[in-house]
């Protein structure tokens, strides 16, 4: 059993290994942690092209050995750059490629990482760029609801 996320990014390089641990899970564990670019610049992490190219191949290896796998895939909410219109993103990409949610966090600042200089600075240091930041424990929540919420209770909230 693999126990921790595989890279999806990094796999895509390697189909061979990346077959071969199909064989051998029941699950794999991937961590794409958004699906906006731009707040995934601001994690350092690869693009949404990159994420759907992972998807399309894990897919295909699926059919290829007669499985269905399952995918889980973790997410964080409120890192800075992040926004309740970025999450609605991610849960409509989420929605449409049949992507189960249930492991997400909210970001939390841990120091010396380029993350936390950009919660407390309100920009990205590398770019300097000004970012919107996530602060109030309302909008954690609120991100980190958007993506766990139920297809249903979507449109009962949009009607309240």
């Amino acid at each position: 059993e693999l126990r921790s996320a595989i890279r999806h990014d990094i796999i895509l390089d390697q189909p061979k290994l990346f077959r071969k641990i199909m064989q051998f899970i029941s699950r794999l564990k991937i961590a794409p942690e958004h699906i906006s670019d731009q707040v995934l610049k601001n994690m350092n992490k690869s693009t949404q092209d990159a994420f759907v190219r992972f998807l399309a191949e894990y897919k295909k290896i699926n059919q290829e050995q007669g499985t269905h796998k399952n995918l889980v895939p973790y997410f964080v909410a409120a890192h800075p750059g992040s926004t309740e219109e970025s999450m609605h993103e991610l849960k409509k990409f989420c929605n449409d490629n049949d992507i189960f949610v249930n492991l997400t966090q909210v970001f939390t600042p841990t120091p010396g990482t380029v993350s936390t200089a950009m919660y407390y600075s309100g920009e990205n240091p590398l770019t300097r760029e000004k970012i919107h930041v996530p602060r109030a424990f309302r909008e954690k929540k609120d991100q980190k609801n958007i993506l766990l919420m139920e297809e249903n209770d979507d449109a009962s909230d949009m009607n309240s």
